[in-house]
């Protein structure tokens, strides 16, 4: 088969749906030398590919045309179709969201395949109403042969929104890359960190954006009640508006330190500095993160709304995102309590191994593979 992927998150910096791509295509690439990959990017100027140009059986296509002239083409009159871009395809795949801003649907001819990651709820974005979530969760489920959902929450926040056979939606979790292990020599681990001034600290780390769903604020509030008993930070890892959060770093600004654009590769070095990882969204499908510092050895703090307890059950402590006290009362139980931490590593671990990159291709080949 001659598959065709949208690749077009991969042109930016690289966060949730761009992970999952990234990975994705490059175990699809690793197992499956029978099947051709066809990677759509687009842009005005021109762009890096992700990939190796020489893998055999992959092609990259960088399409010329303005990214907001194809977006009212494709909205509006539903052409052109993918494969006067890609040329001919057996199966097209959307690997992220649609949204209304930039990843406009993209019209096919053949049978297509629609990644869905899930979405936080339309009262976190002013810009959205209901109705637009539903207009938008309809596209996907009228134009999709089959829905991949990356965990059972996804499946559901789905159906939310839109009237789709269950039976065509499949569960397909993602996992951690390789790179996200235990460091063992100490002594290289404290150079790793002194790059970022964290060498002789002791922090809790959040890696992510800053998004309203992120829950920074509240974060920033729990953290106000211990932060007082005892010599600890909170490391802010991701793209993150400092000015938005200026009202609750007031009082704690001094022990909170932000790092943005951290290469990739060195957030092992960050997840195994830390005593512990901490993610209070309100609602997140199924994020790598939580993943990333489980397979560093590092314990993690997270919110009861995640998809990923679904596979890694109790290998976090948990909280109600909403409830500061509660998030708090957890940063100090992870704090005082080496056994609860060991726990809580040793969990992880057997948690862990139900989880690959690999089994997330070769679920994904199933899909395709469906649709022959």
């Amino acid at each position: 088969m001659r598959i065709g992927i949208d690749a077009r998150v991969l042109q930016e910096e690289r966060r949730g749906q761009g992970q999952y791509l990234y990975y994705l295509v490059k175990s699809l690439l690793e197992i499956d030398k029978d099947n051709e990959y066809v990677l759509f990017y687009n842009g005005l100027k021109g762009g890096k590919f992700a990939f190796d140009l020489t893998i055999p059986n992959l092609r990259q296509i960088w399409c010329h045309v303005p990214g907001r002239i194809l977006k009212k083409l494709w909205s509006y009159l539903s052409w052109p179709y993918i494969e006067l871009l890609l040329g001919p395809i057996d199966i097209f795949h959307h690997t992220m969201n649609y949204n209304m801003t930039h990843y406009t649907p993209i019209p096919t001819c053949k049978r297509m395949v629609a990644t869905f990651h899930g979405i936080a709820s339309p009262q976190l974005f002013s810009a959205y109403t209901y109705r637009n979530y539903k207009e938008w969760a309809n596209i996907i489920a009228s134009s999709a042969s089959i829905i991949i959902a990356v965990s059972r929450a996804a499946k559901e926040n789905f159906l939310e929104y839109a009237s789709f056979p269950e039976d065509r939606m499949r569960v397909i979790y993602l996992a951690a890359d390789p790179i996200f292990k235990p460091i063992e020599d100490k002594e290289f681990l404290r150079t790793c960190l002194s790059r970022y001034g964290l060498e002789n600290k002791k922090y809790i780390l959040y890696v992510g954006g800053g998004e309203k769903n992120k829950n920074l604020k509240r974060l920033l509030q729990a953290f106000y009640t211990i932060k007082t008993k005892n010599e600890l930070c909170l490391v802010l890892v991701g793209g993150i508006n400092a000015a938005a959060l200026q009202d609750e770093l007031k009082a704690v600004e001094e022990r909170v330190i932000f790092l943005n654009h951290i290469p990739h590769a060195d957030l092992v070095f960050l997840y195994n500095g830390a005593i512990a990882f901490i993610l209070p969204s309100l609602y997140e499908s199924f994020p790598l993160p939580v993943m990333e510092a489980m397979s560093c050895g590092t314990p993690v703090v997270g919110s009861k709304n995640m998809g990923s307890w679904e596979v890694l059950g109790e290998a976090a402590l948990t909280f109600d995102p909403e409830n500061v006290e509660e998030m708090a009362d957890c940063m100090i139980k992870i704090l005082r309590s080496e056994r609860l931490r060991v726990s809580l590593v040793e969990k992880g671990n057997k948690k862990l191994g139900l989880l690959s990159w690999e089994k997330t291709a070769k679920d994904t080949i199933s899909v395709y593979e469906e649709l022959k």
